[in-house]
This record gives C-alpha cells, structure tokens and sequence, in this order.
C-alpha cells in the first residue's frame, strides 16, 4: 500500500527516521511496559477477546465477494511496508483485477500476505500459534472489507488468492496501492517553515476526510480500533485513506461482549481501552483527537513522557491530555476537548465532528 518507505522498526512498522525516532519500546508491547510499573498502582484487567473466524459464507454479496486471483497474474515489486505479522509489496498485472478498471494497461495494487519470519518454526507450538492469529487478523480483515460499500477514504480489496478462505495463511490480499502516509507527510511538514505555518489548511484538507471514514465504518458497524498517522495514506488523487484493518472488528453499541484491552497504539488508546473497561465507537472519538492534534502541532503526543506506562495510567484516570496551547483556532480546541473527554458517553459521533469540521472550511 506505501511507498518510498525504507526503515523497519522493531515492530515491524516502515518508517522515515527523524519523525520516527520519537516512537518509544512502548508500541511494542504496552501491556508489558505496565506491568513494570510500580506494583500497587491498579492495573488494567485483559480481556479475552471472543472472534468467530469467518468462512467466505460471511464475506459480503455477490456484488461484493472478491474475485480470486492466481499469482502467474502478478508480478511482484518491491517490499513497500510491513506492520505486525504483515508485509505489503508492490504487485502488477496485466489484466484488470479491479472493477470497471480500463484495458491494456499495466495495473498496480499492494499484495498483502503474512510475513515470511512468521513461518520460521511452524514446528513450536507458540509459532504455531503465531500463524493462526495472525492468519485469523488477514482473514477478519477480508470479511470486512468485503461486506464493506466502496468509500473516498476507506483503502478498497479488489481480489484474494485462489483458496484464500479456506487456507488465509498462505494467502495474500490485493489492495489499492496508495503513495504515502500521514506519518510520511508530517516529517515533511515539520522541514518546512511554511508548511509547519499551514496549520488550519491541514486540518481543512485532511481532518474531514479521515472522520468521514469513520463515520462511515461505525455506521456499517465496524470499531477501527488503531487510528494513527501510520495507518493513514494517500491516493493518487491525494484523498486520505484509512488502511489497515488486522485490529477491526464487527461491533455493535450495544453490544455487551467485552473486546481486547489494550488493543491498539499506545499513545492513541483511549482511557477505557487502557483500564480494560468495555469500550465501543467512542473509543476511536478518542484516537482520531490525539491523531487531530498530531496533525495540527506537528509533533508526536507525549513525546517527552519520562515513563509511558505512568503516562498511560494518569490518561486512564483523565489528568493527562494534551497541550492546547499551540492550536490556532479556538473550534478546533473546543472539539479536542470534547472528543478526548474522560468519559465515553460525553465524547461527540462522527458525524457531529464532521458538522464541526464543515464550519472551518
């Protein structure tokens, strides 16, 4: 799905130095990172996630169901990212694989497939469990992206291999290919004086399109549950696209099923998710204002924290947000502080944030 990246951190995530460097070890293992806090402070409690694996039966309609595709189709490119058990690579093919996509042309797509290193062992049980895992993530995000309409700001599957729904482990997805990331663009913005000057002219160009897919995704029922500057790209076009969707899961507000704690990155996690509380819509309210306000300062949310896991407990508690100091307009400070309210329930819907977005235009 992305391009023009060239490092890998330790968690697999292509990034671009500079802009990276202020990622911590936490991202790796948050959970961990809490447990090595002090002892007597209360600790969130893990909830196991219930997922029933989906069989192609539960993918979308006939109008929506991939076709499969062969491999001796493809020609495979260069590596263009990997996330979690994940790596993405720059594919062509000569016949359409796309919808209403023209003729005789050389078409490109991202192939997504489980990495290589998650296959190293398949004979220890731990590794064994690995491949399931996260072949059931490849697996959950093909039906959603299947049952899905097409969306401006929401990545498009075209295809899946031949035999993907019965074995998604050896199997790969075909995706849009989008040029860069957010994450890609602010290290370009922070080089630039007049580009760091532009502040309200980000918010216009990019805030509306990434609340719109959300909106979107919660009116089909589905919680993102990882919004971040990584996992937002760019078409050709230079629409915002959420990508991604290995930690997406059907949800319903009411629904009482506990989802993951600590599911997601850690800066972006709201206090719920943290507290290993029932979480719902509301939850990605919470990340889309720490990535909102990313994207107006142009620096990373907590950067300076001394400790994450401290951090992360005083978030859970609500005394930790935030500066609104540099943020320009005063709406938009309003908005911030009504999506990351401590409390679920306080936070807006999308679609009233998109009705706040429209008066900044």
């Amino acid at each position: 799905m992305l391009v023009n990246s060239t490092k890998v951190n330790t968690d697999g995530e292509v990034y671009h130095d500079s802009y990276q460097q202020q990622l911590e070890e936490e991202e790796e293992d948050t959970a961990a990172t809490l447990e090595k806090e002090d002892d007597d402070d209360e600790k969130p409690i893990l909830v196991q996630e219930v997922v029933q694996v989906p069989d192609e039966s539960q993918a979308g309609d006939e109008s929506t169901v991939f076709p499969q595709v062969s491999m001796d189709l493809l020609t495979i490119g260069t590596l263009l990212g990997r996330g979690g058990f994940g790596s993405v690579y720059g594919v062509a093919s000569s016949q359409p694989i796309a919808k209403n996509a023209p003729q005789r042309i050389m078409h490109e797509y991202a192939l997504k497939r489980l990495s290589d290193d998650v296959f190293e062992d398949e004979d220890d049980e731990d590794d064994d469990y690995q491949i399931e895992a996260a072949a059931k993530d490849l697996l959950i995000e093909a039906t959603i992206l299947s049952k899905l309409p097409n969306h401006t700001n929401v990545i498009r599957c075209h295809a899946v291999s031949a035999g993907f729904w019965e074995n998604p482990a050896r199997g790969f997805l075909i995706l849009d290919k989008l040029s860069d990331t957010l994450a890609d663009r602010i290290q370009r913005w922070m080089r630039l004086p007049e580009a760091r000057a532009k502040q309200r002219a980000r918010v216009r160009s990019i805030a509306p399109g990434i609340a719109s897919a959300l909106q979107f995704l919660h009116s089909h029922n589905v919680i993102y549950r990882d919004l971040k500057p990584q996992n937002i790209g760019f078409d050709a076009e230079g629409n915002a696209q959420i990508f991604d969707f290995g930690l997406a899961r059907t949800h319903h507000a009411d629904d009482k099923r506990k989802l993951t704690a600590r599911t997601g990155s850690a800066r972006y996690m709201a206090p719920e998710n943290i507290r290993g509380q029932h979480y719902s819509f509301p939850a990605d309210v919470y990340s889309f204002s720490i990535l909102l306000w990313e994207v107006c300062t142009l620096q990373k949310a907590y950067a300076s924290a001394a400790s994450m896991g401290r951090l992360l407990r005083q978030v859970a508690h609500g005394s930790a947000r935030p500066s609104r100091d540099r943020i320009e307009s005063s709406a938009i400070k309003f908005l911030l502080e009504q999506c990351w309210q401590h409390e679920a329930a306080l936070r807006p819907t999308f679609s009233q944030i998109l009705g706040q977005l429209e008066l900044q235009k």
